[in-house]
């Protein structure tokens, strides 16, 4: 059976989303790795031989995936979603190698240090910006235990990133969903902006809520109160369908207890 991809769909609006920062004189995320990551001293060292053991290239190869990610993700036209699945799997089939334990050299162990400096200055002004940022510097510090948690963070985020977006359709033309608001990967509310009639920004976190605060938003600006699209509403717990559930499960398979 074919692999199914991670991302089942690519929002249209991927400066709200995505690793995308906005506004002149300010670098993106995929311009910042392109300058000072995607050829870093442990993937392309000065010498011209490449890394100098196998685990330094296995470091350099996970490092690799997530910046194809981060570069993929801010295409001006549709990111692939196969491909971005195919890197997510990369790190999922490799999280029990040995390449994490074993020894680097003196040069390699150096070139870390600097990528390690290089990632904390990495543009993280989105949630799964952040969420790939924490993953970058788990694969700089060989933690394969924390990586196993950014893939399970990225797959509740984009579980919550779908939900939002059914609650968005149904609360009609004109709002727009901003994405889900977290702290410390625990999810708070869903954020959205009435684009149609207010321009301001709300918090919910289910749809009746979302309704409910929607028509307090238009009542105090002493607008005519919203017609919500006649479709079938969608109970919370079936928000996200079990076919989209069943994408991401792998995600959520535990490590073997012999893992490193």
């Amino acid at each position: 059976m074919a692999k199914q991809p991670l991302f089942p769909h690519i929002p249209k609006r991927k400066a709200l989303l995505y690793p995308h920062v906005t506004g002149r004189n300010k670098e993106s995320s995929a311009d910042y790795w392109n300058r000072l990551l995607e050829h870093n001293d442990l993937r392309s060292p000065a010498h011209g031989k490449g890394p100098d053991t196998d685990a330094g290239a296995f470091l350099a190869w996970h490092l690799e995936a997530v910046g194809d990610i981060i570069r993929e993700l801010v295409k001006k036209d549709s990111a692939d979603p196969n491909y971005i699945f195919e890197k997510f799997n990369r790190l999922k089939n490799h999280l029990t190698d040995r390449d994490w334990t074993d020894p680097l050299s003196t040069r390699e162990n150096t070139a870390l240090v600097k990528i390690k400096e290089d990632i904390e200055g990495l543009p993280a002004d989105t949630q799964l910006m952040r969420e790939l940022k924490l993953m970058l510097l788990a694969i700089a510090n060989r933690q394969p235990r924390v990586i196993e948690g950014n893939l399970d963070s990225l797959r509740s985020f984009l579980l919550l990133q779908e939900a939002g977006e059914r609650i968005a359709k149904q609360l009609g033309n004109g709002i727009i969903y901003n994405g889900p608001q977290m702290y410390n990967s625990e999810f708070y509310a869903h954020l959205f902006t009435d684009i149609a009639v207010t321009g301001t920004t709300f918090a919910c976190i289910d749809l009746e809520k979302c309704k409910e605060t929607l028509i307090q938003k238009r009542k105090a600006f002493k607008a005519a109160p919203p017609v919500f699209p006649k479709t079938e509403r969608y109970p919370e717990s079936i928000l996200v369908t079990p076919e989209y559930r069943s994408l991401l499960s792998w995600v959520n398979e535990p490590l073997p207890k012999d893992a490193y």
